[in-house]
């Protein structure tokens, strides 16, 4: 006996057991979402802004003698701009036009949206 693969009951068990796949993946997926930001975000004040700034510049000049955290502390400045923490250099040296370092936050994840390093 061979089961007719065209026969509609045949069919109706395939979309059956499609949509049952789909639902129950759906609804795990749900469930195991391991990890969701807090409300306030995972960014909540400019020290820890600074601090993760500081570590990602860090890691694109591994090779450089960067100064300590208090140092960065003291140097650079963290503002608030919605969901974007904007951390920058406190002031530039006497008699720059221009130059300095600016990386971008998002406040809600610790993403980073953008890095400005201009001489």
């Amino acid at each position: 006996m061979s089961a007719n693969v065209t026969s509609p009951k045949f069919t109706c068990i395939w979309l059956v057991l499609f949509a049952a796949l789909f639902c129950a993946d759906a609804s795990l997926a749900k469930e195991n979402s391991w990890w969701s930001p807090p409300p306030q975000g995972v960014i909540r004040d400019k020290v820890a802004a600074i601090s993760i700034a500081r570590a990602i510049w860090t890691s694109m000049n591994p090779s450089r003698d960067e100064p300590s955290d208090e140092e960065w502390q003291g140097n650079m400045i963290a503002v608030r701009d919605g969901n974007i923490w904007r951390v920058s250099e406190r002031k530039l040296p006497a008699g720059s036009i221009g130059g300095g370092l600016e990386i971008d936050l998002d406040a809600r994840d610790g993403r980073v949206v953008q890095i400005v390093f201009t001489q």
